[in-house]
């Protein structure tokens, strides 16, 4: 009995250590259930509590999280307020499921399901997590049993060195880490947080000048320094939560989470993972890189004049963009009629113009957008409802119909307004609002209504009638403008939610003029471009435009924020994109009394005024205006994009032209020349974008991730790529600020461009610091094949290097 009795003895007290170690816990509770799913890339592995993902390729982990904190589910009303095509939006929390515990693997050769439930007190909702390969992406698709829950959260680790790009056009932020970034696209904003502009611009039309996240083309996406990437499918409200700097935590304000995970050992090639979902930018019609796309207005005589005066000085000139189609009238350089409805008395200088420039082969462009203006008298009818302020001029917001069309010459334009406003009415072709009627927009003093792109007949009528206008006009280019301002209380056609379908009206609108090439068979000859857009836009968008960028130097919304707007609008699927040479928005308003002596001088301007009240009287207006030196500067940095394009402004008259002087005629002609001289490099570039989706402008990161240097480019020393062979560092500040630079060369050998020099780096590469005179940007040619073989030829037959 004794050799029994202590066998149990030494038994209980055995129990008795591993209960102590343990607390007495069932071993699958405390070690959580076991799974592993091994497809050919990923790795993904549920074990002790936690999940991973693990890389093949790279043989490291990329993606990990407590099972605990994966997941949250929430009840959260969201209310919208909009000024000025600003969006806010508040988020109350009404109640949320946290704290998961999985009861469920299902691992097969296919996906791993995992389900469970929340643990959190009152939480009866259970949840499921897909995890799947496709593509050498991992889907990570999340849904609960309860559809009300509308806001779910993906928790994961994260590196607390690493730096975060992209989200399409953000223009204010090189890394977005310790950010908390929403994805809603909406208007830009003018100042954007730069002072005293933003609060000027505030006071005069609230919240008009937005803020350094408001972005015309948002995509739910963002790319790691450490070697990943994370996107949404989902198109409702998302949020990207990067505060704390340990953990990131993705907000999908829908009922699924539909994500994709992507890894890479070269940032470019998770871009080229990212550009298989967001679709490839085809290659680019090859007149669009022969010169200078540029922007004039003032009556046809005088764009005609000017247009002469510029080809005298030997500009290779590819296109002309003409803002206004009748003679100027008393606005801020832009008019509302519409781009395709001529008066009688402009015709016989319309054709001269159009004889002038089909002689020379140089292609007209147009300007379109998805509104029709309200003719005047209004048409009676069910249409009040709040109004919409938006911060753009009212430019050719109508459409014509392709009988109206024909006869453009002959049929006053507000009778062609009205026509087509009218048809549109009665067949129900405009948004609704939530009473049922056609939504009211008014965009600076003029009423108009937004088109349903939802609507497969409204889609096809708009279509058609910009196929009409395309053909009759003989255009070969235009901007298709606006697409980030349905209203979130809009009712639409097909029933889907506003909320949902926000975002995705930039992208309809942008197959709606896919469509248009397409149609009429224009896929080597016509090209558009868009300031506005969404995940999938770039499989239909021929070319992007960065917003109406202020005529100022500043990184909120000026020069300098050029740079990293390319920057990530190019690491988000946006290969081609460019930015208005000068800027667009440019403002001029009086100021009186002690606001003007409070105002910085580079913000006002004191002219005479030439009234009958006050003939004489000095007047000081707050001003947003394009200086000379910002002219050049621009002009510069945009002979190394993918586009070289002009506009005079949203007011002409205080801003530098091209045309304005000698000086600045022959430094635009010069640097349309070198554009044109790059014209085979970026044939090559192109077609890159369209076989591996990697932009034309690139951070210096993706080629030298790890030179220190570009990690930490301050915005005034911001340097930028011309695909892999070219370095360019522009002078990015005013004369009476800075005069030199400092440029950081890595190492191998660079041959500057200005003076043809071959500059060794060594092993820690060269800091050069200059002075750079105005005329050309710095630029150095990174000595390979490339560049002996297609750009140095290239140049030296424009006599642009020396042999």
């Amino acid at each position: 009995m004794i050799p029994f009795s202590f066998r149990r003895i030494t038994h209980f007290l055995l129990l008795a250590a591993v209960c102590l170690l343990t607390a007495c816990e069932p071993e699958t509770r405390e070690r959580g259930l076991e799974a592993v799913y091994d497809a050919k890339r990923y790795r993904i592995s549920l074990e002790n509590q936690q999940i991973r993902v693990f890389d093949h390729q790279r043989q490291q982990d990329i993606f990990s999280s407590s099972v605990a904190t994966l997941l949250s589910a929430r009840k959260t009303q969201l209310a919208f307020t909009e000024a000025q095509g600003i969006f806010k939006h508040q988020a109350t929390p009404q109640h949320a499921c946290t704290d998961i515990n999985i009861d469920k693997a299902e691992p097969s050769s296919h996906f791993l399901l995992l389900a469970g439930e929340f643990q959190s007190p009152g939480c009866t909702l259970r949840f499921s997590l897909r995890f799947e390969q496709k593509d050498g992406q991992l889907l990570i698709n999340a849904a609960t049993t309860d559809p009300s829950y509308n806001h779910l959260v993906l928790g994961f680790d994260a590196a607390i060195h690493e730096s975060i790009s992209g989200f399409g056009a953000q223009v204010s932020h090189q890394d977005f880490k310790g950010l908390n970034v929403p994805v809603w696209i909406q208007a830009q904003g003018i100042g954007r947080g730069s002072q005293p502009l933003s609060t000027l611009v505030n006071a005069a039309r609230p919240g008009a000048s937005g803020n350094d996240l408001s972005s015309d083309f948002t995509v739910p996406y963002f790319l790691s320094s450490e070697g990943y990437g994370l996107f949404l499918e989902t198109s409702e409200l998302s949020r990207f939560d990067f505060r704390n700097p340990h953990r990131t935590r993705i907000h999908s304000y829908s009922h699924t989470l539909k994500a994709r995970l992507i890894s890479c050992n070269r940032l470019l090639a998770c871009i080229s993972s990212y550009s298989q979902f967001t679709g490839r930018m085809a290659n680019l019609p090859a007149w669009t890189q022969q010169g200078a796309i540029v922007g004039l207005q003032g009556g046809h005589a005088l764009t005609l004049q000017r247009y002469n005066q510029l080809k005298a000085l030997d500009t290779p000139i590819s296109g002309v963009m003409i803002a206004d189609w009748i003679e100027p009238q008393a606005t801020q350089g832009a008019t509302a009629l519409p781009a395709w409805s001529l008066s009688p008395k402009d015709s016989p200088q319309w054709e001269a113009l159009i004889a002038q420039l089909k002689s020379d082969e140089v292609r007209l462009l147009g300007y379109y957008t998805p509104y029709l203006a309200e003719p005047e008298p209004a048409i009676s009818g069910p249409t009040e409802n709040g109004p919409i302020e938006t911060d753009q001029p009212a430019t050719q917001l109508v459409a014509t119909s392709p009988a109206a069309i024909k006869t453009a010459a002959s049929i006053p334009s507000e009778a062609t307004r009205m026509t087509l406003f009218q048809e549109a009415l009665e067949q129900n072709y405009f948004v609704l609002n939530p009473q049922g009627k056609p939504y009211r927009v008014t965009v600076s003093g003029v009423s108009a209504r937004l088109i349903d792109l939802s609507n497969p007949d409204a889609f096809t009528w708009l279509k058609n009638l910009i196929k009409a206008s395309v053909t009759t006009h003989q255009f070969s280019g235009w901007l298709a403008d606006y697409g980030e301002r349905l209203p979130t209380d809009a009712v639409l056609h097909n029933g889907q939610s506003p909320l949902s379908f926000h975002n995705l009206y930039a992208q309809e609108w942008a197959r709606l003029n896919a469509e248009v090439i397409t149609e009429l068979e224009l896929q080597q000859e016509a090209v558009f471009f868009m300031r506005s857009g969404f995940s999938q836009s770039p499989a239909f968008t021929p070319l992007f435009l960065l917003s109406r960028q202020n005529t100022s130097w500043d990184a909120e919304d000026g020069l300098q924020s050029v740079i990293v707007g390319l920057f990530n609008s190019g690491m988000s699927g946006q290969s081609l994109s460019h930015a208005t040479i000068g800027g667009d928005t440019s403002l001029r308003q009086p100021v009186s009394g002690l606001s003007r002596w409070l105002l910085p001088e580079h913000l006002t301007l004191t002219e005479t005024a030439n009234t009958d009240q006050s003939p004489g009287k000095l007047t000081t207006y707050f001003t947003l205006r394009r200086t000379p030196d910002l002219l050049q500067r621009w002009i510069e940095i945009s002979a190394f994009t993918g586009l070289f394009r002009t506009a005079q402004g949203l007011t002409p008259a205080i801003n530098a032209q091209v045309f304005d002087s000698e000086e600045l005629g022959q430094h635009f002609a010069h640097n349309a020349r070198l554009f044109k001289a790059l014209a085979p490099y970026r044939k090559l570039l192109i077609e890159e974008a369209e076989e591996q989706g990697w932009p034309l402008v690139r951070n210096p990161r993706l080629h030298f991730p790890d030179e220190l240097y570009f990690q930490r480019m301050s915005n005034a020393d911001l340097q930028f790529m011309l695909g892999d062979s070219i370095m360019v560092a522009p002078m990015l500040t005013p004369r009476n600020q800075r005069t030199q630079r400092q440029v950081f060369l890595p190492q191998g050998e660079w041959i500057e461009l200005a003076s043809g020099q071959t500059i060794t780096a060594g092993p820690k590469g060269t800091r050069l610091y200059l002075t750079p005179a105005v005329g050309q940007a710095p630029a150095y040619l990174r000595n390979n094949k490339r560049t002996r073989e297609v750009i140095i030829p290239a140049l030296q037959e424009a006599q642009l290097l020396q042999p």
